[in-house]
């Protein structure tokens, strides 16, 4: 399905659509859910934007649309930098790389919905995953209590731990598990280490291995997986 460009450029809202022309099928079921940046000021791309889950229904007159209307609804996700982005937005300035503040840089988890068997998470390269109820899009938690990520990409202070990770994780169905990364600088050479991140699907905790000389110097965007191998991208820009 194509992503209108208003996805970067328009404020997000509620709606209830209606259908203009053809059948829709009866058969026709579920939720599309996409991710989406909100629209900030002051910043000069929309990929650092908070993130934004939204959702079409497949079924007409559900989740408060009308009868014979489509729920569209989105839900800026309440993180924990989100909250304090909302509480105390002097403290957060934005610049050419997004924003800092004294609580450190803010995981802004707009890039791509995840779904696991009957869970939804949303995902980000620069913080962890971040788990959302599939149904109200409220926020659950990010995935793995920072003590576990061990070291930060890049220590910048503060409470909101700076990791370089994967936009897109991968989940292994026959594991039953999420695989990321973590990226750790190396300022000697100012590569990027790459480390293999695995979560459970309980607790708060994630295991975490680096990769021999896995050296990237762009970034791991994308992680994905055969029967027996995981397969780590680097994003190639650099």
């Amino acid at each position: 399905m194509p992503v209108p460009t208003t996805i970067t450029s328009a404020r997000h809202q509620d709606m209830d659509l209606v259908l203009t022309s053809g059948t829709w099928p009866d058969d026709l079921t579920g939720e599309f859910v996409l991710s989406s940046p909100r629209i900030e000021e002051g910043l000069p791309y929309a990929l650092f934007g908070s993130g934004v889950l939204c959702r079409l229904s497949l079924t007409p007159g559900t989740h408060g649309a009308a009868e014979g209307r489509w729920a569209w609804r989105t839900r800026v996700l309440e993180t924990p930098s989100e909250r304090l982005m909302s509480a105390a937005p002097e403290q957060f300035a934005a610049g050419p790389t997004g924003y800092t503040s004294p609580f450190g840089p803010p995981n802004q988890a707009n890039t791509a919905p995840l779904p696991w068997g009957d869970r939804l998470f949303a995902t980000w390269d620069v913080g962890r995953p971040v788990e959302v109820h599939p149904l109200t899009l409220d926020f659950l938690g990010e995935v793995g209590h920072r003590d576990s990520w061990g070291t930060p990409t890049l220590d910048m202070g503060g409470v909101l731990p700076f990791y370089l990770s994967s936009a897109h994780p991968v989940v292994d169905p026959d594991r039953d598990c999420l695989w990321t990364v973590k990226l750790g600088l190396d300022f000697e050479t100012g590569a990027q280490m790459l480390h293999v991140v695995q979560y459970p699907g309980d607790g708060t905790d994630v295991r975490c291995w680096p990769v021999t000389g896995g050296a990237v110097y762009g970034g791991s965007h994308t992680i994905t997986q055969t029967e027996n191998f995981l397969v780590l991208v680097d994003s190639g820009n650099f």
